[in-house]
């Protein structure tokens, strides 16, 4: 059976739809042409021989304003009966903003399977345009392929991709979504639209990154219709999306589909030439396969990409090549889609399978490193690739070699690497504090214009010239604040030129109380004609070795002759942070060396100058844990370093002054979890709360219950619950008042550390509970002769209650909820007589947002006999 036999096949089925039918599938696009303006395509696809035919649309911009778009081409298929559509628009938008563009258009096709009473339903496409003040001007995704139509073969795979790719570079992202109705609002599931899986079997998913459709299997026959969101992002921020609806027609046949062998991701340097085989087969003999491909590599005007495959039965073979040249280089991926399909007679059907290439920016070549005084001059070759911007230069101290692939990201990360510098050209002097007795190595990287960076250089180092003394101990001695002592050695020059620099020979040494601070001489060795003679190490005493970790630096001096220093070093300095049962130590080290590791000796008591190690650590941070409050300890550390030169002696070992601190508790407990029960009966707030030492905490001994009586006063101290197991509390209040409540958890004394509050519970007030009499008999009987609320009353705060007589003039008032009247005027004093009287009582009770009334009134009837 052919596909025009199909597609026949089911308009007869369907025949009594008529004329009615009509959208079959829809897509907006856009593009950017300048300022705030932009061109908008509308893409639909139409059933040929229906009635309704639409030379132009309305298009909504989603800004308020509309247009009406002329229809600018049109292609006809009778084989299929389908038209494609396109139309065509240009608007401006007043400033940047999200704009959501639609078309709609009565009315979708008859026989939807997965929409209710389709033809009655409007068919609408949507798309989101960002135009950012941040961003530049954003393209909308574009499609290579065209769903009109699509058929799928009952009980096989149908696999579909839209083929998008995006100009801008943008990463996209799919999903399935509800097709749209009216005003694009999604139909209402499963009411009115359900997923084409779940009337029609089988499993449908879209591939998040690839994009790749696949419905595995199909059982019903029948049209379907399906919207795919394409969108797109820039940095991780969302800038724009399409929506992409879609019909598809399940048809009876008797074929296997067609299969692609998977095909490995790869990546290819800009200059370098890529092929790559592509196979397909398929179970059914003697069918003919056809494989294609497609994407933006195939549509570059320079060097674009070539593919090759000859139809043949069974099994076919596609040959995919490509040469990238410098402008090719971008961050994302570029997508190729490969399609086979078969030529069976009733539905062909195919596979896809989408192949990702990343181009990426070539290395730089040619690296040389050459050492210049106290500086290193670095070359390289001219790049590659003439748009190169800039060159980014990174530093190590060591001797590392990058193992980068030019294919993963981040090749940097983890390995000691730190950029240093650009330069426009290919050269760089680094004069960055560069240090005689270590190794420095460097790569360089090529960054364009629009931030990609080339892959890394070969790695090329170097050391400066060892022609002056470097220190290699800077070590506290003693520890005092007036008769502390520093040691310090340091080692002869192993480069020294003796012709140049032929004697005699001192060394000066100099201190500074820190970096940046100004030095002083204090020591020079004795004069020697041959430089090992000259001494290479000095204590010095009568120092503040509590307060200072001083900084020295050594010079060499030729026949009275400065030749030049090493870099100045300090001693490492330990500081110490008191806390629950712990101390947090941490110390500097400010070397011209490099700390490996180091050592934390503690003293084993007060006074005894025993002290024992009990942690190796590779950074500057310890935390000594498990100690007694208030008890003294002493620590002091020793660091190991070393030049990265192996020709300098090692380990540089060397002690930091001794510190003592005594633990003591700062940390708050954490907060416990507050619960709430009110119970308007018993006029009572019933609070429980967790107890944080059972999770979090290991030191609280009372909670502090706190009270407002509104949510706008900040609650204040109500009661101190001793004991961390007492973690409930009743708040009893006679008048049902509202409020607002937190718990927090105190530590012991003399600590008394207090947490953060807990959630705070605000409870409304009680339904307030007042009703008035409307009679008394006032003879003097003890029953009945006083008019007063029905009792109890509850929740009440005051009233203003005013009694009248039939002429209006007011007997009594009071602010009593009480109120006690005996009958008698207030300002008389006698007896009313009999008759009725009114009253207004206005009665106030307390909320979370303040004081409430409610308003009362009535008559009262008095009588004076019995």
């Amino acid at each position: 059976m052919t596909l025009r036999q199909v597609l026949l096949l089911i308009c007869s089925m369907l025949h009594f739809w008529g004329y009615s039918t009509h959208n079959r599938m829809g897509e907006i696009t856009y593009r950017h042409l300048y300022g705030n303006t932009y061109e908008f395509t509308v893409k639909t696809c139409t059933k040929l021989t229906a009635e309704a035919d639409r030379p132009e649309l309305e298009i909504n911009y989603g800004d308020g304003d509309s247009d009406t778009i002329p229809r600018i081409s049109q292609i006809q298929d009778p084989v299929t009966d389908t038209k494609e559509n396109l139309y065509r628009g240009i608007h401006t938008f007043s400033g940047p903003g999200t704009f959501t563009i639609q078309v709609e258009d009565p009315n979708r096709n008859m026989g939807i399977i997965n929409i209710s009473n389709s033809v009655e339903k409007i068919f609408c496409i949507q798309s989101v345009l960002v135009i950012s003040p941040f961003l530049s001007p954003n393209n909308s995704v574009q499609f290579s392929n065209c769903p009109c139509p699509e058929i799928a073969c009952m009980n096989q795979p149908w696999v579909y991709n839209l083929a998008a790719f995006d100009t801008d570079e943008d990463s996209l992202s799919y999903s399935l979504i509800p097709c749209k109705g009216e005003n694009c609002a999604d139909f209402a599931i499963p009411q009115v639209y359900q997923y084409p899986q779940t009337v029609g079997g089988g499993t449908m998913s879209v591939h998040p990154v690839t994009g790749t459709i696949v419905w595995d299997s199909p059982a019903i026959i029948g049209e379907y219709n399906l919207a795919i969101l394409v969108t797109e992002w820039r940095n991780g921020v969302r800038i724009g999306s399409v929506i992409v609806d879609m019909q598809l027609t399940v048809a009876p046949c008797n074929n296997v589909a067609p299969e692609i062998t998977d095909i490995a991701d790869t990546c290819v340097q800009a200059g370098t030439h890529l092929t790559r085989s592509v196979t397909a087969t398929d179970s059914d003999l003697g069918q003919t396969l056809q494989m294609t491909a497609e994407g933006v590599p195939f549509q570059l005007e320079n060097s674009p990409a070539l593919f090759s495959s000859v139809p043949a039965q069974s099994s076919v073979i596609g040959t995919f090549s490509w040469t990238p040249d410098c402008a090719a280089i971008r961050n994302s991926p570029y997508n190729v889609l490969f399609e086979v399909s078969d030529n069976a007679q009733d539905v062909s059907l195919r596979d896809m399978k989408v192949w990702n290439i990343t181009v990426n920016a070539p290395p730089v070549t040619g690296l040389v490193v050459t050492p210049s005084g106290t500086s290193m001059e670095l070359n390289w070759d001219d790049y590659f690739c003439d748009e190169v911007h800039h060159y980014s230069i990174y530093r190590n101290t060591d001797s590392v070699v990058i193992d980068d692939d030019c294919c993963s990201s981040g090749f940097l990360s983890g390995s000691g690497f730190e950029q240093i510098g650009t330069s426009e050209t290919n050269s760089y002097t680094d004069t960055d504090e560069l240090i005689i007795g270590n190794r420095y190595c460097y790569i360089i990287t090529a960054v364009f214009e629009n931030g990609i960076e080339s892959c890394a250089s070969e790695t090329n180092c170097s050391q400066l010239d060892f022609s002056v003394p470097i220190l290699t101990h800077v070590t506290i001695t003693s520890t005092d604040v007036s008769s502390g002592s520093d040691s310090i050695r340091w080692t002869h020059p192993r480069d020294l030129n003796p012709l140049q620099f032929p004697g005699p020979y001192s060394y000066n040494l100099y201190r500074s109380i820190a970096e940046n601070y100004p030095e002083e001489l204090i020591f020079q060795t004795t004069t020697e004609a041959v430089l090992e003679d000259c001494d290479t190490l000095f204590t010095e005493t009568t120092l503040n070795t509590t307060a200072n970790g001083y900084r020295y630096r050594i010079e060499l001096v030729n026949n009275g002759a400065i030749v030049g220093s090493g870099a100045s070093s300090s001693s490492s300095f330990l500081s110490i942070i008191p806390n629950d049962n712990q101390l947090e130590l941490s110390w500097t080290t400010n070397t011209s060396w490099q700390i490996d590791s180091t050592d934390v000796y503690r003293e084993s008591s007060p006074g005894s100058g025993i002290f024992t190690m009990i942690e190796r650590v590779y950074g500057t941070e310890f935390i000594d844990t498990g100690l007694i409050n208030q008890q003294l300890y002493c620590y002091k550390v020793k660091t190991y370093g070393s030049y990265s030169l192996p020709s300098v002696i090692r380990p540089l070992v060397n002690w930091s002054q001794e510190v003592c601190a005594a633990p003591y508790d700062y940390t708050a407990p954490c907060s416990p979890s507050l619960t709430l029960l009110s119970d308007c009966d018993a006029s009572t707030n019933f609070l429980s709360w967790n107890n944080p030492n059972q999770s979090c905490s290991d030191d609280v001994t009372r909670y502090a219950v706190y009270f407002s009586p509104d949510s706008l006063q900040e609650p204040s101290l109500l009661e101190i619950i001793e004991g961390d197991q007492h973690t409930d509390y009743a708040h009893f209040l006679p008048q049902g008042t509202p409020g607002c409540y937190y718990v927090t958890a105190l530590d012991s004394i003399p600590y008394n550390n207090e947490s953060l509050p807990s959630n705070k519970i605000c409870v409304e007030h009680c339904e307030p509970l007042y009703t008035l009499p409307n009679v008394i008999t006032n003879n003097g009987d003890g029953i009945n002769d006083i008019f007063h609320p029905q009792l109890p009353y509850k929740f009440i705060d005051h009233v203003e209650f005013r009694l009248f007589n039939r002429w209006g003039q007011i007997l009594f008032e009071t602010q009593d909820p009480l109120i006690n009247w005996d009958g008698t005027e207030s300002k008389k004093g006698k007896t009313v007589t009999e008759g009725v009287y009114f009253y207004t009582c206005r009665v106030y009770f307390l909320t979370l947002s303040g004081e409430q009334f409610m308003d009362l009134h009535g008559f009262v009837h008095v009588f004076n006999g019995n």
